[in-house]
């Protein structure tokens, strides 16, 4: 790999724990590809023995089709899941609706949450009780925490701090022994039980990243943990990403780590004006180098019309649909959940009766963590079945295909 002189030193460390605290478009994946490479060829490691955790399920792919395919890389969440699955453990995970569900079905046997309304504090206030127990902040549980717990035990269910519970516990008796080396990307995002849970795996690990870019302090992530993994740190300054003006504007910001750039100046336009951006995309070498930031959905809209218009192609980054198919699944996947019941009856009015057999009918099977319906899929054609293979066998209705598409790529790649 064709290393800068800061990419190969990080790369290439010996040290048994190392931070790699990369700037913004410093090359990060391609240098956490080449570390799992130094690791397999010069320290003898096997794939297998190599642990790569990310931020996101769009990471871990992306980091997946750069290394070895017998590492494991993915979220703190699937890697835990994925283990379970291994061991045959059973767990449903409950999303945040889901949890929100829950929180609200403890707060009304509390009496503490009437007529669709908190008489006392606040979701978000029990949520933070739940966490700070799960932490080891509380000396005992709240009767709300307590009863919470409780009531996850009974159903065999687990929130998303629940799997990162068990997977320390895991950790901690041996269940992912067969790892030798953890590498914890975006580690400036994680909350105290991620940092709990690689701490418990008691094995050589790098962690990636950069104080100065966490934007979850919001959700719980400890930044100030991350300076304390260790001393052996090695920087990535050089951006391959930002001009020279606004790396410039940046190195005024108290970042960690101060960016350096070779690349040229670019424009920035601020203009709400239809009239005044069209002009300046057509005088563009490649309207691939463009990128335009709207507001509201309706601009969008507006630009991409406009653009369409004049023949150009568009690349819009839309929210995921998340409509009739996106609501029968996750019903399908937790039927005891309200929401997901009351997803399902507020969506499905308007779907012609032929098509509501077919998804109804796998309702009656055996509801696990992988419902019956993709449990088919996955059989018949792999963890990503084609459009084609969805139309033939099941007949997805063709203006419902890419929510479909999306909820067995997104929901499930990761649990599978």
């Amino acid at each position: 790999m064709n290393l800068t002189e800061e990419q190969k030193l990080a790369a290439e460390n010996n040290n048994l724990t190392s931070l790699i605290s990369a700037s913004a478009g410093s090359g990060k994946t391609y240098t956490i590809a080449a570390r799992v490479g130094y690791l397999i060829e010069e320290q003898g490691l096997s794939p297998e023995e190599i642990m790569a955790i990310t931020f996101s399920r769009k990471a871990a792919r992306e980091l997946q089709s750069r290394v070895n395919e017998g590492v494991s890389a993915g979220t703190f969440h699937s890697i835990i899941l994925k283990r379970c699955q291994e061991l045959e453990l059973e767990i449903n995970v409950l999303d945040d609706e889901e949890s929100d569900s829950l929180y609200d079905e403890v707060a009304k046997m509390l009496g503490i949450f009437l007529n669709g309304k908190w008489l006392k504090h606040s979701r978000n206030h029990y949520r933070k009780q739940v966490k700070s127990f799960r932490e080891g902040k509380m000396d005992s549980p709240t009767p709300f925490v307590e009863l919470y717990l409780s009531r996850l035990a009974i159903s065999g269910s687990e929130d998303y701090d629940g799997i990162l519970v068990r997977g320390i516990s895991m950790a901690l008796s041996g269940r992912f022994s067969n790892y030798r080396h953890v590498l914890v990307d975006e580690s400036q995002d994680c909350e105290e039980l991620q940092f709990e849970f690689v701490k418990a795996l008691g094995i050589p690990t790098t962690y990636v990243g950069d104080e100065s870019q966490c934007i979850y302090e919001f959700r719980g992530a400890k930044p100030q943990l991350l300076k304390a993994t260790t001393d052996n740190c090695f920087i990535l300054s050089q951006t391959f990403r930002c001009p020279s003006h606004v790396v410039n504007i940046a190195n005024r910001l108290p970042l960690e780590t101060k960016m350096s750039t070779s690349k040229t100046d670019g424009q920035i336009m601020r203009s709400g004006k239809l009239e005044e951006v069209l002009p300046a995309i057509l005088e563009a070498r490649d309207p691939e180098d463009i990128a335009i930031l709207c507001r509201y959905g309706k601009q969008v809209e507006k630009y991409s019309q406009a653009l369409y218009d004049m023949g150009l192609q568009v690349a819009e980054l839309q929210r995921p649909p998340r409509g009739p198919i996106w609501s029968m699944l996750k019903y399908l996947q937790c039927p005891s959940s309200e929401t997901c019941r009351k997803g399902v009856s507020d969506k499905w009015g308007s779907i012609s009766h032929d098509f509501k057999p077919i998804l109804w009918a796998s309702s009656s099977a055996p509801t696990s963590s992988v419902h019956a319906l993709t449990a088919n899929y996955m059989r018949r054609f792999g963890n990503n079945p084609s459009v084609g293979d969805i139309m033939n066998s099941v007949q997805v209705p063709h203006h419902l295909l890419n929510e479909h598409k999306y909820f067995m790529q997104e929901h499930y790649d990761c649990l599978l």
